[in-house]
């Protein structure tokens, strides 16, 4: 599509034309030459205005558009008279991209559920370990350390 400098379509294709909602119009006339970017393009009118003006080239990736996500490239033809600009829907690739997205999140929610369990469960063994040991070692000490046989015996101790 290009664009003069007073923000009126010069020309454009029928892509550009379906994308915008004027699919109608282009097949009657042949073309959208001489309606303004406002009608079609209001949010993007700055991008035009800088590229016409000041010859700035931008882009804007994933940008809402109407009911569409789209990528607009903006670049001057001629500065102070035309702005041309290509426009890309990726309305299909941003949805496939969050369906990915979504997947992924499932995923490592899942794994952080995984995780967690195995955790509480090798929590739970050590703690299981912890006391079994404590047992046994509570019950070799308790053979291992002298015993008096009688209050009135000597201080002499029994091992075992």
């Amino acid at each position: 599509m290009i664009i003069d400098g007073k923000g009126m379509i010069t020309e454009c294709n029928g892509i550009f034309a379906e994308m915008a909602g004027a699919k109608d119009e282009f097949e009657a006339l042949g073309n959208l030459d001489g309606l303004s970017i406002d009608v079609f393009m209001p949010e993007f009118r700055d991008l035009f205005t800088g590229a016409i003006d000041h010859g700035s080239e931008i882009v804007k990736f994933r940008q809402p558009w109407k009911d569409r996500i789209v990528t607009i490239s903006v670049f001057p033809i001629s500065i102070g008279e035309f702005a041309g600009a290509v426009i890309q829907d990726v309305t299909k690739n941003e949805g496939r991209r969050e369906e990915i997205a979504a997947k992924a999140r499932d995923v490592i929610r899942k794994n952080v559920y995984t995780v967690q369990q195995v955790a509480r469960l090798f929590g739970e063994h050590i703690a299981e370990t912890e006391i079994m040991l404590n047992e046994i070692a509570g019950s070799y000490e308790s053979h291992t350390v002298g015993k008096r046989l009688r209050s009135g015996d000597s201080e002499e101790y029994l091992n075992g």
